[in-house]
């Protein structure tokens, strides 16, 4: 389902919200329940190996950085040595959202045509039943922390309430309620909120004041860290990310109507500053900080049939493009020390794929190995220090399914 929100300034974004994770019954097993991509879980038989992978071209200059830097030299594209990729579960029915700790995976689903099955589901990492811990009909997000696990239900726009439970689903609390304008841009791969230390993190309203929002993970009232800045640095349209060196947003400026800034500050909101600029003719996903850079996959909207992976430093703004594909569907991008990854949803060329250090991609992994005729839209990617995790298939009622596989 496609909806859109709109702010202050009459801008709309729209995200498409997923549907209902599927039924569950009333036994423990949680039968029924869908699930986002579970880790480390066994089951099911290795998938078979992996394709050659469509080359990505040589990493070009940066697009829409303050400064750029050369990509890598290339690559033909390769074929993975064999993968382990397994079904975790299926069928699933529409989950939206997937946060992982070391003992479990936490999906949130939707239940939007009033058949049952919304609400937060868990299943152990290790493979399992997935069981039903919060019956929520639409949750819009999941996160936890070491105790907690945190969601957003109701109308974003006028009245959203953040919540959280245990990790066994009791003890319910609500955190705070009757929050309005909450948004997070066109992009269903970012989150409407992140967690980082003792706050939630979000852009949204106090009631008066609209821009990059916080609120204790214990509960208390919305505090905004960084407001809009009409006449300045714009509007805050997009919460990019939370870390140590401080908070990185983005803002669309009604008087540069064909770019929106990445703007980074310090934890308190001070000092905020531009390290890039974005055009608004493309299209960016799956934006996440690592390590003191900014990582996204974008679609030059001059140019439907190719898409890349980028870098980009925020201390300096200096934009490296990893990797450019030959197909416009790069969706969701993880990264760390050991690797980069991204999942594509592209025909054909569907799959996960990994980038190496000289700008090669290498398709590890066909989204329809497992599940043969049943290829597409692989989404919400994400990783640990062994294994990716991802979600696959349909939108619809039991049409996804969860992967796992090696790094």
């Amino acid at each position: 389902m496609l909806r859109t929100l709109s702010i202050g300034i009459g801008f709309a974004f729209s995200f498409f919200a997923l549907q209902a994770c599927g039924s569950s019954s009333d036994d423990d097993s949680g039968a029924g329940a869908a699930g986002k991509p579970a880790s480390g879980a066994t089951g099911g038989s290795g998938g078979s190996g992996a394709t050659g992978g469509s080359g990505a071209t040589g990493g070009s200059g940066a697009t829409g950085g303050s400064s750029s830097a050369a990509g890598g030299s290339g690559g033909t594209g390769g074929t993975s040595a064999g993968s382990d990729a397994t079904v975790i579960a299926d069928p699933l029915t529409d989950p939206v959202d997937l946060a992982i700790d070391g003992d479990n995976a936490y999906l949130a689903c939707w239940d939007n045509e009033g058949t049952g099955g919304g609400g937060i589901f868990k299943v152990p990492l290790g493979g399992g039943d997935l069981q039903l811990i919060i019956d929520e009909p639409q949750p819009y997000g999941v996160a936890v922390d070491d105790d907690y696990v945190y969601y957003l239900v109701g109308d974003i726009t006028e009245s959203a309430t953040f919540k959280r439970a245990k990790k066994d689903g009791t003890g319910v609390e609500t955190l705070a309620d009757s929050i309005s304008s909450i948004t997070d841009s066109s992009s269903e791969s970012d989150p409407l909120f992140t967690l980082y230390g003792d706050s939630i993190y979000f852009v949204g309203s106090d009631g008066t004041t609209n821009g990059v929002a916080s609120i204790p993970k214990a509960g208390g009232a919305v505090s905004i860290v960084i407001p809009d800045d009409p006449t300045g640095l714009g509007y805050v349209n997009q919460l990019l990310g939370v870390d140590a060196s401080g908070i990185t947003y983005q803002t669309l400026n009604i008087a540069d109507l064909d770019h929106q800034s990445v703007l980074h500050a310090k934890a308190n909101g001070k000092g905020a500053a531009v390290v890039a600029m974005r055009d608004t003719s493309f299209s960016y996903y799956g934006d996440r900080i690592v390590d003191g850079s900014l990582y996204w996959v974008e679609q030059d909207g001059s140019d439907s049939e190719q898409s890349s992976a980028h870098a980009m430093s925020l201390s300096d703004g200096t934009d490296t493009t990893l990797a450019t594909f030959d197909f416009p569907g790069a969706n969701y991008i993880t990264s760390d020390a050991d690797g980069t990854y991204v999942s594509a949803d592209s025909g054909g060329k569907s799959g996960i794929y990994s980038i190496d250090a000289s700008g090669q991609a290498k398709l590890l992994h066909p989204d329809d190995v497992l599940s043969p005729g049943d290829e597409g839209t692989p989404r919400l990617l994400t990783s640990d220090s062994a294994r990716l995790y991802w979600v696959s298939g349909g939108f619809n009622h039991n049409q996804a399914e969860v992967h796992a596989m090696s790094r």
